[in-house]
């Protein structure tokens, strides 16, 4: 599990690289990850456009326009991969898949595509 000093750096890294853009498309791979949000799900976030990004301990917390927000918490071996359209890759968490392993990897849990072609894995 990433300490906080990580987690934080994470969280500004994300601020950077999604704030601005609208989500296009959500794919979600394990659907267990939503347990307990029966009336929620990805399709209430595609549309929306990220205000901003936020921490609560060790967990992260992206905001969207449309007053929802996605709780991340990296858990043990947990990683979030941010693709930028011109080839740029911005990474944090556990770096089991490499951090340039070819994505998704068989661990992918969810893919967000956003309006510039910037993909969070």
């Amino acid at each position: 599990m990433p300490e906080l000093p990580e987690v934080e750096t994470l969280r500004r890294e994300l601020a950077v690289e999604l704030t601005g853009r609208r989500i296009d498309s959500a794919e979600l791979f394990t659907p267990k990850i939503l347990s307990g949000v029966d009336d929620y799900g990805l399709r209430d976030v595609v549309g929306a456009t990220v205000v901003g990004t936020r921490r609560r301990a060790k967990y992260l917390i992206v905001d969207l326009s449309n007053s929802f927000s996605m709780v991340i918490h990296l858990s043990l071996a947990g990683q979030i991969v941010v693709d930028r359209p011109h080839g740029a890759r911005t990474s944090g968490g556990h770096p089991v898949p490499a951090y340039t392993a070819t994505l998704p990897h068989k661990q992918t849990h969810v893919i967000l595509r956003f309006d510039d072609g910037t993909i969070l894995f």
